[in-house]
């Protein structure tokens, strides 16, 4: 009988939960469609440092774009995420939030090695 209540219970809480509404994403707050030029530091290893040039386009909380980035070699890649209030929310080919002030953005990316971004909006 326990059993049998134990179940019932479950079964009332799994019920219960898929009912409860999924929150929203908080809108953008910012805008950072542009050019966008910085740096980037390898947390470890021999990951080294460089420059760092962004272009993005911003379409409501939709972000797409590329980066330009330089070392010892130039290397030049697409990225795409979200904006979500004031930070940008990267999921591809690397992941990682910048953060969003005024026409200043950083944070941290995890590609091969993970670093810290810092960059600032261009005219």
């Amino acid at each position: 009988m326990r059993a049998l209540l134990g179940v019932l219970i479950a079964g009332v809480l799994v019920a219960a939960s898929a009912c409860t509404p999924v929150p929203r994403p908080v809108p953008p707050t910012v805008d950072v469609s542009g050019n966008w030029i910085g740096s980037w530091t390898a947390f470890e290893g021999t990951g080294g440092s460089g420059e760092l040039r962004g272009t993005f386009r911003q379409d409501g909380a939709t972000l797409y774009g590329n980066f330009e980035i330089r070392n010892t070699q130039v290397n030049r890649t697409y990225v795409n995420g979200m904006v979500v209030g004031n930070e940008v929310r990267l999921f591809a080919p690397a992941e990682g939030t910048l953060v969003v002030n005024g026409d200043e953005m950083s944070g941290t990316v995890q590609a091969i090695v993970k670093g810290r971004i810092v960059m600032r909006r261009q005219p």
